[in-house]
């Protein structure tokens, strides 16, 4: 575009953005909230296994006092082992979450530019659109109000598979790489993200089916790879889901419970359960499409410039809107069957701001062209330079202010984090409504147990837990046994073996989920003096998932081998014709 902006000029209104976004962010303090404390867990979890030497264990240990949790099965965190590795480098649990949110923050502005640039081929536009993204009430409420960690990491990845998505309608689908980062990457940080993604890329899709028919080959391999990719997370999850009755096939919550009122759309309120808004100034920047209505386009490659600027405007003014207003009671969420699954409707905000970014951007950079072809000279001058880094600064001044008034509403309860904070029991209880664990486990049960071995006499045995090896052993006199329980939470994949007292090979046992309050019961059979070892081996299912990934990535590894090749190819021959 002619009105383009200076890359360093970039560089500051988008750091601009991002102290505002980060005004509340303190490196020795975290916020409170609402789930932060279970994403705390989370980190403190991987922490202590890369402490001890364990990798990508699928069952958290820290969790309820050492009896586990299949945290790391059923919600992705990939990129989890950032802030771990910042607790390993000695910083307390609050500030490696506050430095991770921030590198969050940081990345997620990156890619909003990034493709807003590639979608509307200007700078400028993408550093607008990255402004609004970046100060949008619904991602500040993620931040300040919510704690949601998992929704802050998509909010990296959301820019990136509509990109991909725009890509596949409108160019010709010249990109399909996108996919794996906008796609794989939401499955590896927020798996209720993805299925908004894919659910609204569908739709679009539908709607644009005569564009999309001639890639469904090339768009059904990007897809597969994508699977293929992440498979390690996603085949296990679903392995556990559908062998295993889990909390989370009883949802405590309804998407129709939490649909907001249509009017909650412009309210700057504190994010709650059914109240929930966007804030006025985010529509208010959508407005100026409203001005090129009736416009005929710019003569010459402006022209073309500048429709196709007002098509992507459109395009994200509409999905934005749609997506809005589907979070409402206008959507009859009652009947929404499998769609329910994302619980709150208002997570679909960060599909809507995103969109609207987009859009508002787009419709700006419409009007400077425009102003650019209208043939005067003073207007003209202006709009290559001042007028344009000055409509940039209007918009981060606008949002600017809308995230200080939205702050003054919001909480201001900090706490600070000792090393060990995590250290007792008591403390490694915050896990929301326990989706993840097995429907047989009574939580306040769990809470007071005190962890003991226990055969089927009622007498306990000894205990000794291992967690460098995710084991536990137990001591067994010469009384024989039926079974024994150990203070492990049963899900798929436990293992057991019986050593015999005095030497021998060691002997296979059953394990099961009978134990007390869904503890792990081994099947001793009558066996006596020796010692019982149980483990968390993993699952036929997760060992081949890993395989599928191992092998998709040594596909990906030839694909682009293959690619670079090619390219040396034609340059060699582009070179030899010169």
């Amino acid at each position: 575009m002619s009105h383009d902006m200076h890359p360093a000029t970039a560089a500051v209104l988008l750091l601009a953005a991002l102290c505002v976004s980060a005004a509340l962010l303190e490196p020795s303090t975290l916020r409170y909230g609402h789930d932060i404390f279970y994403h705390l867990l989370r980190i403190e979890s991987l922490y202590d296994q890369l402490r001890l030497g364990v990798w990508a264990s699928p069952i958290n240990y820290l969790f309820f006092g050492g009896a586990g949790y299949a945290s790391s099965a059923c919600y992705p965190d990939a990129l989890l082992y950032i802030p771990a590795a910042l607790r390993l480098a000695g910083l307390n649990p609050g500030s490696a979450c506050t430095v991770f949110i921030l590198l969050c923050m940081a990345a997620s502005c990156g890619t909003a530019y990034w493709c807003a640039r590639q979608m509307t081929g200007s700078r400028w536009a993408g550093v607008v659109a990255a402004i609004i993204y970046t100060l949008c009430q619904y991602k500040l409420d993620c931040v300040y109000t919510r704690g949601a960690l998992g929704e802050i990491q998509a909010f990296i990845f959301i820019p990136v598979a509509i990109c991909a998505v725009h890509d596949l309608l409108f160019r010709d689908f010249r990109q399909p790489w996108l996919m794996l980062p906008g796609f794989g990457g939401l499955m590896l940080t927020h798996t209720i993200s993805l299925f908004m993604a894919v659910l609204i890329s569908a739709v679009i899709c539908l709607v644009f089916l005569k564009r999309v028919w001639p890639h469904i080959p090339a768009l059904a391999g990007m897809a597969l790879l994508t699977l293929g990719l992440t498979a390690f997370f996603w085949l296990p999850c679903v392995e556990m889901l559908l062998t295993m009755p889990l909390k989370a096939a009883q949802p405590w919550t309804t998407a129709a419970e939490n649909a907001v009122e249509p009017a909650m759309l412009l309210a700057n309120v504190p994010l709650g359960q059914s109240r929930a808004g966007m804030g006025m100034v985010l529509f208010l920047l959508c407005l100026p499409r409203l001005a090129l209505s009736g416009r005929t386009a710019p003569q010459g490659e402006a022209g073309a410039r500048w429709l196709a600027l007002r098509r992507l405007a459109d395009f994200g003014l509409l999905a934005g809107l749609a997506c809005a207003l589907a979070a409402t009671t206008l959507f009859p969420w009652r009947h929404a069957g499998f769609v329910g699954v994302i619980q709150f409707p208002w997570r679909l905000y960060s599909f809507a701001s995103w969109f609207l970014a987009l859009g508002a951007a787009a419709s700006l950079g419409c009007l400077l062209e425009m102003l650019r072809a209208g043939g005067k000279r003073i207007a003209a001058r202006k709009t290559g330079g001042g007028l344009s880094f000055a409509l940039a600064c209007g918009v981060l001044a606008c949002m600017s202010v809308a995230a200080w008034q939205h702050y003054g509403l919001l909480s201001a309860r900090t706490f600070v984090l000792a090393h060990d904070v995590f250290a007792t029991p008591a403390e490694t209880v915050f896990v929301g409504k326990e989706e993840w664990m097995p429907q047989a486990v009574d939580r306040n049960l769990l809470m007071r147990d005190d962890r003991h071995a226990e055969d089927d006499a009622g007498r306990h045995a000894a205990l000794s837990v291992s967690p460098d090896k995710c084991e536990l052993r137990s001591e067994l006199d010469a009384r024989p046994r039926q079974w024994l329980d150990v203070p492990y939470i049963w899900y798929r994949g436990y293992a057991a073996e019986f050593l015999p007292r005095g030497g021998g090979a060691p002997e296979r046992l059953t394990v099961n989920g009978a134990g007390r309050n869904g503890f792990c019961r081994v099947l001793l059979e009558g066996r006596g003096a020796g010692m019982v070892r149980v483990w968390y081996e993993g699952t036929a299912g997760q060992r081949a998932a890993r395989w599928i990934t191992v092998l998709s990535w040594l596909a990906l590894s030839v694909l682009l081998a293959r690619r670079w090749r090619t390219a040396e190819k034609r340059a060699g021959q582009a070179a030899g014709r010169s």
